[in-house]
């Protein structure tokens, strides 16, 4: 079940991202750091990259199918989490239009704001579902033969920012994360 460690430490990452996000939100609330367009922009295009191009779409064409072949009473709550990858789909594009819109700064920043906070809330009770719902009855339901293709499904992609091979877009990203949610230093 190579793709369950898989998807646990793509859910880390994003649990890591969103921590670093909220916690650059708390920053600029309290006048301990000035809104950054640019690394708003960074978050929000990881995030879209690899979680909306890359993590979900493999759950939705592998995982969610096998489970629901295996297990149809598991068809209600894969239905719930497909409605939460789109619904998710459409908040980060929102946060997205925000920031294109206007730089984010003390006029802009109370939109962006409220609406960051709410995205973070909506992605983490999502991971928490697929953590403490799905991969339990993945776990229990599907066969060896079942987690093959979503096994390769898995292992076929590197997560641009946290992967084996980072992509020089997300330093800058991966540089704020571990001196703000490592480190415990909020400055750059």
């Amino acid at each position: 079940m190579k793709a369950i460690s898989i998807i646990q430490g793509e859910h880390r990452n994003l649990g890591v991202t969103l921590l670093c996000f909220e916690t650059l939100l708390q920053d600029i609330e309290g006048r301990r750091r000035a809104p950054d367009t640019m690394l708003f922009r960074a978050i929000i295009t990881y995030i879209d990259t690899f979680l909306y191009r890359f993590h979900h779409p493999k759950e939705d064409d592998y995982l969610f199918p096998a489970l629901c072949r295996r297990y149809p009473a598991a068809g209600e709550l894969i239905n719930e989490l497909q409605n939460d990858h789109h619904n998710g789909t459409k908040l980060c594009q929102k946060l997205g239009e925000i920031i294109n819109l206007n730089e984010i700064a003390d006029t802009g920043f109370a939109e962006f704001h409220q609406v960051a906070l709410d995205y973070i809330r909506y992605e983490r009770h999502h991971i928490g579902k697929e953590e403490t719902e799905l991969l339990p009855l993945a776990r229990e339901h599907l066969s060896e033969s079942d987690w093959e293709p979503i096994n390769n499904a898995f292992s076929e992609h590197d997560d641009p920012m946290f992967g084996a091979k980072p992509k020089q877009r997300y330093k800058q990203l991966s540089s704020l994360i571990t001196n703000v949610c490592i480190h415990g230093d909020v400055l750059l």
